[in-house]
């Protein structure tokens, strides 16, 4: 029975065969974030239309994971060896190095209490002052990679991982109080709906929605392709992203599909949805889509990036950050 359990912090750590972290197109080491799906509300008129404005070259050779933005405007990127660094983008200066991670990273999230939270392919959950660069706390429980975290409404954390679960968090105490079984294979990508219910994608090809109250399955939706990534439109509709470039919209009061779109050509790799109610996803056919998702239409596409784009996320101000395979971050300004 698909059900909530029981699980201890101090749980082992398994190791299995780790998938291979340098090859983009056909791992998940990217981010879901979510991955856990962007949605910014800040005060400022959107009408999905970018310019590129310039990029940010990497040094080193390790492949860009993900970004994060924080409210204040900072950058957060993290790279396949567990490496995080917070940027002055503008500047194009880093600010922090936080180290601590020794597998890649793969999702970000913030914490009511003013830490960010980071998980990473070496089954960690990690939580930092970025004001200072300090590790907070270690989550440690997960037996493969954690691939998404997410902030819910009560401030717990949720961790979607590889070992086929989904682990709620006390980010005050730091202890996990609850797993989420069910799912039979990699859990790629979790968000949450206005009810407080967790959504989850999975490699298994399902959707499953959980009662925020007890843990239980109240809805199982089936894909043809591992869901990548999630996101809950304004209108309450659910939005998924798998792993053949397909986008679909889902009424989740009854279960069905409003909307099918052949979006991308590669695996969909994150979501945000603009104020306006438009959605962006990015992909690992190296574009970035701008949609009237009301109607499925494509309203524009950004190209330049030269690999797999891996994430995206909004600045505070409306523009948008893509971090890409071919180790480059580049910012696009909304106009």
């Amino acid at each position: 029975m698909e059900s909530l359990q029981g699980s201890s912090i101090n749980s082992q750590i398994s190791q299995t065969t780790m998938e291979s972290l340098t090859n983009m197109d056909t791992n998940s080491q990217r981010v879901q974030n979510s991955i856990e799906c962007l949605s910014n509300t800040q005060n400022f008129i959107n009408n999905g239309t970018y310019n590129f404005a310039f990029t940010v070259s990497m040094t080193e050779t390790n492949i860009l994971t993900n970004i994060f933005i924080t409210k204040n405007g900072d950058l957060l990127s993290g790279t396949s060896n567990g490496r995080v660094r917070i940027w002055n983008i503008l500047e194009r200066s880093i600010k922090l190095n936080l180290t601590g991670h020794t597998g890649g990273i793969h999702s970000y999230t913030s914490i009511p209490n003013g830490y960010i939270a980071t998980s990473s392919a070496d089954y960690t959950i990690m939580f930092w002052n970025i004001s200072t660069g300090v590790r907070v706390a270690t989550l440690i429980g997960h037996a493969h990679w954690v691939y998404c975290i997410l902030t819910l409404p009560n401030g717990d954390l949720a961790s979607s991982s590889a070992d086929f679960t989904i682990k709620i968090w006390n980010t005050t105490t730091f202890q996990n109080k609850m797993t989420l079984t069910g799912h039979k294979d990699r859990v790629f990508a979790i968000t949450v709906l206005a009810n407080g219910d967790l959504v989850s994608g999975s490699a298994d090809l399902t959707i499953k929605i959980w009662d925020h109250t007890n843990g239980i399955v109240k809805m199982n939706l089936t894909h043809t392709s591992f869901i990548r990534a999630l996101c809950v439109l304004k209108t309450e509709e659910l939005v998924s992203g798998d792993q053949s470039g397909k986008i679909n919209i889902w009424n989740v009061c009854n279960g069905t599909s409003k909307l099918s779109i052949s979006a991308h050509t590669n695996l969909i790799s994150s979501f945000i949805v603009l104020p306006n109610g438009d959605l962006i996803s990015s992909s690992h056919d190296k574009t970035i889509k701008i949609w009237d998702i009301k109607i499925g239409l494509l309203k524009l596409t950004l190209t330049g990036h030269t690999g797999t784009v891996n994430s995206i996320a909004l600045f505070p101000n409306g523009d948008l950050a893509s971090s890409s395979g071919d180790y480059t971050i580049r910012i696009w300004q909304r106009i």
